[in-house]
């Protein structure tokens, strides 16, 4: 439906060898290059899922071959379907410590970003040097104990948000500030907190109105053949 959002994700720890390797052969020859770069075995494992992934659900979307499905890039980097004819589908990719999360929308442009709560990262360092003044001024008056799920709450949007506009870093997360309770970002923007998990914070950005967000977590066999078309 042309109102409809939806999330697939996919714990990786719990796809079996054998749909790793139904995953692998779905790769093209640039992904596999780039598979073989990373330096661990998780790593190499994980980015197979990741790629199956994306094509396994665009290719829920579109009636073609899952390796059929080849990627560019626009707008200082954000990813793109390139070929085949997608319409207007638009498609996001985030990955954190076990997790991987696919969105797509139909005629508007959306992102998402998905944290594990548990990375070894200084949250309040981050906060002090990325978040705006308001929201370094809210981080910082609540109790310690609540800082690092509103750290990632606040990642995750603001990460979210800026992939929406195919910028990163250099575009300054200081240079905008998140509402919370409900998130916001000025006019025209719909940000909404999805749940994949206790462990896990992920937000969802659409440029426009407010959308129903479905979600899917798929299992092992979605990788072994059961989710081709």
């Amino acid at each position: 439906m042309l109102d409809e959002a939806q999330v697939w994700f996919v714990r990786t720890a719990r796809v079996a060898d054998a749909e790793v390797a139904a995953a692998q052969e779905l790769l093209s020859t640039d992904e596999v290059r780039r598979q073989q770069r990373l330096r661990t075995e998780t790593l190499r494992r994980d980015f197979a899922i990741k790629r199956a992934l994306v094509r396994l659900v665009l290719s829920r979307h579109v009636a073609v071959d899952p390796r059929a499905w080849t990627f560019g890039t626009i707008d200082n980097g954000r990813p793109c379907i390139a070929s085949p004819a997608a319409g207007d589908l638009d498609i996001s990719i985030s990955d954190t410590n076990g997790l991987v999360a696919v969105l797509t929308t139909r005629g508007v442009r959306s992102a998402i970003d998905v944290e594990h709560l548990e990375r070894s990262i200084a949250v309040d360092g981050i906060a002090a040097r990325f978040f705006s003044a308001e929201e370094r001024d809210a981080y910082f008056m609540l109790d310690e104990s609540r800082r690092r799920r509103r750290f990632f709450e606040l990642w995750t949007a603001k990460e979210a948000y800026v992939k929406t506009l195919g910028a990163g870093l250099a575009e300054g997360f200081r240079g905008f500030t998140i509402q919370v309770d409900p998130l916001r970002v000025g006019d025209g923007w719909y940000l909404e907190p999805i749940n994949l998990g206790e462990s896990y914070a992920a937000t969802v950005a659409v440029r426009g109105e407010a959308r129903r967000i479905a979600i899917h977590e798929t299992g092992a066999s979605f990788f072994g053949g059961e989710g081709w078309i």
